[in-house]
């Protein structure tokens, strides 16, 4: 039996994305002098999350009426890159991504304003709704170079929906 091929939504992996990009850079813990990037770090140092595969839909239903319902996934990770000296300093980088992915998963986090808790998903285009983000993998050691800077990750899965009314061409 051949496997279906997965289908990609090309133009929720756009809304998707953008609807990160601003959601990650509001989390709480984060300093005015940072920012979470889409796929770009520097050589030495920054966060920044990476599409793993784009948007695909996982499954995908159509009445007979024409309304489709399409349940969809982002899966991504979000990059820590540092050249930590002192263990403590590891440590306050697995609590980072880790408390991003309580935070993003709605579940209250420390901060210096007391626990924070993400209430709810930013709107997205043509009738998507970011339904659950989960974290995939906790924060880990993904690599180190030999000048001693390091790629600490967290995986992570975003669930969407989307409606719509097919249009019928007569």
């Amino acid at each position: 039996m051949e496997k279906e091929q997965l289908k990609n939504d090309i133009e929720g992996q756009k809304a998707i994305t953008n609807a990160l990009m601003y959601l990650l850079n509001e989390y709480p813990v984060l300093k005015s002098t940072q920012s979470i990037d889409f796929s770009f770090l520097e050589e030495s140092k920054g966060i920044a999350f990476y599409a793993l595969g784009g948007a695909v839909i996982i499954s995908d239903k159509e009445s007979v009426t024409g309304n489709v319902e399409l349940k969809c996934q982002y899966p991504f990770t979000v990059v820590f890159r540092d050249k930590p000296v002192r263990e403590n300093r590891r440590i306050e980088i697995c609590t980072f991504l880790d408390n991003i992915g309580r935070w993003l998963e709605m579940q209250p986090i420390p901060t210096e304003d007391g626990m924070q808790q993400l209430t709810e998903y930013p709107e997205l285009t043509e009738g998507r709704k970011i339904t659950q983000i989960q974290r995939t993998t906790p924060a880990h050691l993904d690599g180190r170079t030999e000048a001693g800077v390091e790629n600490w990750i967290i995986g992570l899965n975003l669930l969407y929906e989307q409606e719509y009314e097919k249009e019928w061409i007569l």
